[in-house]
């Protein structure tokens, strides 16, 4: 559900994240594989919104949102405890 929220009071965003937020812990916490990505990329949306930012903004967050993913699905347990040490 993708909404213009810059038409929409900051109260029901917030209100909005927070149904959402609660949606996706309950999805987890039943079903760890639970598909929530729809939900995931509304907040978003609604986070970008909320800040005014464009489509350029969107695009990098995007990027290094794929990014961060990439970078601890590589990471092994084990290079994570040698950087600790």
């Amino acid at each position: 559900m993708i909404l213009n929220v810059r038409e929409v009071s900051q109260d029901y965003i917030g209100t909005r994240i927070e149904h959402l937020a609660n949606m996706i812990l309950t999805a987890k916490k039943n079903a760890p594989q639970a598909g929530i990505s729809e939900m995931q990329a509304e907040i978003g949306e609604l986070v970008c919104g909320m800040y005014g930012l464009g489509e350029e903004e969107k695009r990098f967050l995007k990027l290094f949102r794929k990014a961060s993913h990439l970078i601890n699905t590589f990471e092994s347990p084990n290079l994570q405890n040698k950087h600790n040490e």
